[in-house]
């Protein structure tokens, strides 16, 4: 009988750990952290945990995340895609969702699939997440249904297409202004200005997350709905984290993976590193939670697998 090991927890506790106490540590929804983190969030972010206060800085770009229902506790997507062409096809019409006023802009055809797109004030976004299948992504718990739903989770090394040795290094000398990574043609992964920028055309401190989760699919807080208003048609789902480990069985290593939607939350790569003394081994993300109006902007190991939402040029 095979003896496997998977050893994702303490790869990511030895990486994880020293964050408590900095900003980007999230005691409330990281419970490797210990309680302590002062930092404040973008757009509203609860409680205790990292962060960056709010500016009104940052570029024009559009991402999406979610794109379909699921049942409480957060779920997955599934249908993967392939190929790399682009087109968009559309009227930019407009329609009332969650109470809100939302702008559709032109679809995009990528990868065999279609992404629905919105405005939201200068910037388009995709209006789910990305399900573009590149090596080094996964469905949720390997379910294609997972993807379907909620898109494919990317660690930040395949999101950005640089080589997996970014994981561990400083790559800002590669990083674009509009980094496009695994987006189609024309569109990039958000920068730290770009969610910024949203933050501030939303102007609501305490609930940009309600404002941007989607009327259905996540869970219920102790009794207390947890869908969101989706007041611009960005229809945030709770896609789940994959991790990144070792196995070691008896013909040697291996990687694998492991996946949690213990917060039920979702979760959004930027194209910033986190620079400090660990040699770059984080990025910042955007974190949706079920139990939060708000949203967390924090770092992040890159071994994490996220969602991507891509912002237009």
């Amino acid at each position: 009988m095979k003896k496997l090991l998977f050893a994702a927890s303490i790869l990511l506790a030895i990486l994880t750990l020293t964050n408590c106490g900095e900003i980007g540590c999230d005691p409330t929804h990281d419970s490797w952290c210990e309680e302590g983190d002062s930092s404040s969030g973008i757009g509203g972010s609860s409680s205790s945990g990292g962060g960056l206060p709010l500016s009104s800085s940052g570029g024009n770009s559009s991402s999406s995340v979610g794109g379909g229902s699921s049942s409480s506790g957060g779920g997955l997507p599934s249908s993967s895609s392939g190929g790399n062409s682009s087109s968009s096809v559309g009227d930019g019409s407009s329609s009332s969702v969650g109470g809100g006023n939302v702008v559709y802009g032109e679809p995009v055809n990528y990868g065999g699939e279609t992404y629905p797109t919105v405005v939201i004030g200068t910037q388009t976004w995709f209006a789910k997440n990305l399900n573009y299948n590149v090596e080094g992504s996964k469905c949720y718990a390997d379910d294609p249904a997972n993807c379907t739903i909620y898109g494919r989770l990317y660690d930040w090394a395949t999101a950005m297409a640089l080589d997996q040795s970014c994981i561990y290094a400083i790559c800002s000398d590669q990083i674009q202004t509009k980094h496009k990574g695994v987006c189609p043609v024309g569109w990039h992964l958000p920068s730290e200005n770009d969610w910024r920028t949203m933050a501030a055309y939303i102007g609501d401190d305490d609930g940009m997350g309600k404002k941007l989760k989607a009327t259905s699919g996540w869970r219920d807080n102790g009794g207390t709905s947890g869908n969101g208003t989706d007041n611009f048609g960005f229809s945030a789902l709770p896609s789940g984290v994959g991790l990144v480990g070792i196995c070691i069985d008896e013909d040697g290593q291996r990687p694998c993976w492991d996946f949690n939607n213990d917060d039920g939350g979702g979760t959004y790569w930027s194209s910033n590193e986190y620079t400090d003394e660990y040699n770059g081994q984080r990025a910042y993300r955007l974190g949706i939670y079920y139990d939060h109006d708000g949203v967390a902007w924090r770092f992040s190991s890159k071994f994490f697998m996220y969602s991507i939402r891509c912002l237009k040029d």
